[in-house]
């Protein structure tokens, strides 16, 4: 029979819900709150007494017949009274409690889904439920008592179990049709070399729970190959829910066209893709609250019907449809192939022979192409496919916010596609899945996750500003003394840091400042959340908050009438005693425009105390006087292993791929960690003659060589590599300064060439346009200078004639600057290789990014040219690909005739192919 589980929180929160979406209100913070204040709850429990039981496991079980939901939780606390049995529910709150005259409704009904659960265990007639709210910074405790009777809350919960069968019988019922659906897809295409192997390392990594790192040279079909068998797990029941996630927009959608195969065979799978906030608010801009967006007004009144619909009622078959896939037979699958034991890829790629992992479970797969199933193909690869499109428009048709919509959305869908982030991120992670720390049957799949280590290094890390504590209290001393002052003293203890620091400074402890930072963000909650707050109550009137008038007439005024207090004294505000006249606003602002700053800020504030709360050995913490004059405080994440680690810990397997995950230990080792995982390299199904690898080793973009001299040197051999052969080519550079002035001696020189330049202020438009100058009718040679490690060195797709060559100038390092240095210095420190985490190891995956732009499909060809002769040292050879294994060296005395020896030997085979 088949099991529903929900916890009750979720449960609650789910079905109870109702009225506006409003970022004005302090329940923005509430689960972080409970987050940060588990040590509150620890220490609550400990002084109840002996009777008091802490952290008590409940579950319900609930018999529907031809299933079984399974509620569960566990209650903060059960203790005795005056021989009544009590369930207490703990929560932290920045908000003043004393001002908390009921429990709040989300929270008491959580209380009261273990108070039933409890007293039907117990066969209790009756028992009392007590909310404890505790303030997060002064500790201070409220309690809120209720009592119910049995049949009171008995009433109460199957009330709530009846509202959500609805969403359970259809989970059920989807759950039988996918599997079903699932069991007659069969691979798309003919498998290309290697590629089934690729699929079957998948699936095996998915049955034995484990990690699995693909470097999959471009051309391998990584995407079909890690979807396809995913499902099929899914299929096996090994799995219930495909994340599929990415840093690109661009893969992305290679991952939906992916899934989009698989429905033309009639697979039945819900796939959502999740597009940011910012770009799919009907708003322009959002400003999430029912004053400002009419979608957020009334919001969760209408939501859950709207998803209902979209699950039940979306692109669902017709009746003869449906009846003609039911005729349709599932072709037995073969068995997969056998993989030999371990798979486990050794430290230094190229010099051990790669082993493979032992055979598990039989793969269920068939061998039939779409081509051979005529009758299927007509079924559309866009039946329960949400994309940013269906979603706006039938957000529109319930008047509901379509981002919240969507994340709604995502607990009821079959696979997943988005960012990173909503895995990752402990600020965006998708909360109905990964806030509470359970597990689930999840499968990760991650593309291009070369991305994610710093990407990683982003999320898990948070800064702070000097300037900016200061320009709050400014902004705040005419609203709040209390807020003013807690800015003040943070601002104090980081003009003490600044005053000690030349450069940069480690620190080794801030708990002082995180203690009083902890006090800025309860007063910021408390001016966001007070609706009789000048941030709130002049929100929609256009006047200064500081009163009407110029700025000037503001300041002689404000002691004497612009700045009333209210006749009830709920805030009674006063500038800040010995504050200076520059120390004051500098313009007048609305109540708008200032509560916009204060929420950007306080949820600056309140990032930077949750990762403080992470803190342990993969960290540095330092200060540092950026370029432009700003002070600095940051909490640096160097090693995401361990915090990669914990999301995928959530579910049940993950399968890291890319095409330029090299050395796959060092991507090992910062995005995972642990010994057990598994790793491959995928080979290449291009014929490697059809590519050409060169290195100059008279050249150098060293800042030792840069000058004139060398910049005729390497202008002249990238004319040396267009001349060849006539032709699109891509240039890349290690800055758009070394770009500029190699241009002005390529152009002054070379006349016979079109140059077009990447700037570092593209807009969409012109990077289009940009793309749309790499035709296969071109009639003069084009060369396109770029960046490495910018727009076009990653993600874009020119295939065939479009693009037939890359001169790669220099290694890619990255710039040193202080943080790099710092991070090199924590390698040094463990005694592991600095510089080659620091600089060496990404400078080379941009390489080999830019590189990979040249040959897409079996029908390109190309020539990469590298200069610099660093590429020659033997840490450089050892990250090479094995597709560079046939590479050869040159200098601009010998590359010409290489050059067009490669172009001429290619000719003859090219007539072989057509003969």
């Amino acid at each position: 029979m088949d099991r529903i589980r929900i916890s009750v929180r979720n449960l609650v929160e789910f079905i109870l819900r109702s009225g506006d979406i409003d970022n004005r209100r302090g329940a923005m913070a509430d689960k972080e709150a409970m987050q940060i204040g588990s040590r509150l709850h620890r220490k609550i429990q400990g002084q109840m007494g002996a009777d008091y039981r802490a952290e008590v496991s409940l579950k319900a079980e609930i018999d529907c017949t031809s299933y079984v939901i399974s509620v569960e939780g566990r209650a903060d606390g059960i203790f005795t009274e005056d021989g009544k049995s009590w369930i207490d529910e703990i929560k932290g709150t920045g908000r003043d409690v004393n001002k908390l005259e009921e429990a709040i409704a989300v929270h008491l009904a959580q209380a009261k889904c273990y108070a039933y659960i409890y007293a039907c265990q117990q066969e209790l007639a009756h028992i009392g439920v007590q909310m404890t709210y505790v303030h997060l910074e002064t500790e201070e405790v409220r309690r809120i008592r209720k009592e119910f009777s049995f049949p009171e809350l008995e009433e109460w919960f199957a009330a709530l179990i009846e509202e959500y069968k609805k969403w359970a019988s259809f989970q059920v019922e989807w759950k039988k049709v996918r599997q079903a659906s699932i069991a007659g897809v069969v691979f798309p295409y003919p498998y290309r070399e290697g590629q089934k192997d690729l699929a079957a390392a998948v699936y095996r990594t998915i049955a034995r729970e484990k990690k699995l790192f693909i470097q999959a040279p471009t051309g391998v079909g990584k995407t079909i190959a890690t979807v396809f068998p995913a499902v099929k797990a899914v299929g096996e029941g090994l799995g219930d829910k495909i994340f599929y996630l990415t840093a690109k927009t661009i893969t992305r959608t290679v991952a939906q066209e992916a899934f989009s195969l698989l429905k033309a065979q009639g697979l039945q799978y819900k796939v959502l893709t999740l597009t940011a906030k910012e770009k799919i608010c009907l708003c322009g801009e959002p400003d999430c609250n029912p004053e400002k967006c009419p979608y957020a007004q009334g919001h969760f009144d209408r939501v859950n019907d709207a998803v209902y619909e979209l699950l039940t009622g979306w692109g669902k078959p017709d009746a003869g449809e449906q009846a003609e896939r039911g005729k349709q037979k599932p072709e037995e699958p073969e068995c997969g192939p056998e993989i030999p034991e371990g798979m486990r890829m050794p430290a230094e790629h190229g010099t051990e022979k790669t082993e493979e992992p032992a055979c598990g479970p039989e793969i269920p797969e068939g061998v039939r192409t779409p081509a051979e199933r005529p009758e299927e193909q007509e079924i559309s690869g866009l039946r329960d496919s949400y994309t940013r499109e269906n979603l706006i428009a039938h957000a529109k048709k319930w008047q509901v916010c379509p981002f919240e919509m969507s994340l709604d959305l995502s607990l009821w869908v079959d696979a997943v596609i988005c960012d990173y982030n909503y895995v990752f991120d402990p600020q965006a992670r998708l909360k109905r899945f990964f806030a509470d720390g359970g597990r689930g049957d999840y499968i990760f799949l991650i593309d291009e996750a070369h991305n994610l280590v710093e990407r990683g290094r982003e999320m898990y890390s948070a800064a702070l500003y000097k300037e900016d504590f200061l320009e709050m209290k400014r902004l705040l001393a005419p609203v709040s003394r209390k807020a003013a002052r807690a800015l003040d003293k943070c601002n104090k203890y980081m003009l003490e840091w600044k005053r000690d620091c030349e450069g940069y400074s480690l620190c080794s402890d801030i708990a002082v400042f995180a203690l009083a930072l902890l006090n800025v963000s309860t007063q910021l909650e408390t001016l966001l959340e007070d609706g009789d707050s000048p941030l709130n109550r002049y929100q929609t009137q256009p006047e200064s908050v500081y009163g009407a008038g110029t700025h000037r007439q503001q300041r002689s005024a404000r002691g004497a009438q612009a700045h009333r207090q209210p006749e009830d004294g709920s805030y009674a505000q006063e500038y800040l005693p010995g504050m200076q006249p520059e120390e004051l606003p500098q313009a007048p602002e609305t109540g708008a425009e200032l509560r916009k700053k204060v929420l950007e800020f306080y949820f600056q504030v309140r990032s930077f105390l949750a990762i403080y709360e992470e803190l342990d050995e993969s960290y540095e913490i330092y200060t540092e006087h950026e370029a432009d004059g700003r002070f600095k405080l940051k909490l640096f994440c160097i090693d995401t292993a361990g915090k990669i680690g914990e999301c995928l810990d959530r579910g049940r397997a993950a399968v890291f791929f890319s095409a330029t995950l090299l050395p796959i230990r060092y991507y090992m080792d910062l995005l995972s960690g642990t010994q057990e995982d598994y790793a491959i390299y995928a080979h290449s199904p291009f014929d490697l003659k059809k590519k050409k690898v060169l290195v100059g080793t008279d050249v150098s973009s060293r800042y030792t060589r840069r000058g004139p001299e060398e910049y005729q040197k390497i202008a002249a051999y990238i004319h040396c590599a267009v001349e060849a052969r006539a032709g699109n080519y891509l240039v890349f550079f290690p800055s758009y300064k070394m770009l500029e002035d190699i241009r002005a001696v390529f152009e002054a020189a070379y006349t016979d060439v079109r140059v077009i330049a990447q700037n570092p202020r593209m807009t969409e438009e012109e990077r289009e346009e940009f793309l749309a100058c790499f035709s296969e009718n071109n009639t003069q040679t084009l060369a396109g200078f770029c960046v490495l490690g910018g727009i076009f060195g990653e993600g874009i797709d020119l295939k065939r004639k479009k693009l037939i060559g890359a001169v790669i100038v220099g290694t890619g390092l990255p710039q040193i600057c202080n943080e790099r240095e710092i991070l090199k210095q924590y390698y040094d420190r463990r005694s592991m290789d600095g510089f080659a985490h620091a600089y060496q190891y990404p400078g080379m995956n941009k390489v080999m990014q830019s590189a990979g732009r040249v040959i897409r499909t079996d029908e390109d060809t190309g020539v990469i040219l590298l200069l610099d002769e660093r590429f020659c040292r033997r840490q450089y050879l050892d990250i090479f690909p094995r597709e560079w294994a046939d590479y050869e060296t040159c200098s601009l005395r010998t590359a010409p005739e290489k050059l067009k020896y490669f172009w001429k030997s290619l000719e003859g085979e090219e007539k072989l192919w057509t003969l």
